[in-house]
């Protein structure tokens, strides 16, 4: 599945502002690795209402990279564990965030 994307920075700002700050609207357990260096959250956040996957590497990135976006529960669960099965297998591995809010566009003064 190809991620959720907004196209204009600020309509996630919006959704952001509109959903109340209230907190996920579901979410997985959490996964500790590495020593609890490594923590693999899933998501239903309520700006967003699409179920994502963020990792925070405490001695990496050190701030939560969402890596992935799902259309429903059950491919959230399947999309977890491959994460926490890659990141136990290869801690260090490369990961990339999927900007949901192409932020990224802000910074190249797109918008």
């Amino acid at each position: 599945m190809d991620p959720v994307q907004f196209d204009n920075p600020f309509e996630g700002l919006a959704a952001f502002v509109k959903s109340g700050f209230q907190g996920p609207l579901d979410e997985l357990p959490e996964e500790k690795l590495n020593a609890d260096t490594i923590s693999v959250s899933t998501t239903l956040p309520s700006d967003t209402r699409v179920w994502e996957t963020g990792i925070l590497r405490t001695t990496i990135e050190k701030h939560f990279v969402i890596v992935e976006n799902y259309p429903d529960k059950q491919a959230a669960i399947i999309g977890q564990a491959k994460w926490v099965k890659m990141l136990t297998e290869m801690p260090d591995l490369p990961i990339k965030d999927i900007d949901i809010w192409n932020l990224g566009k802000l910074k190249e003064g797109e918008t």
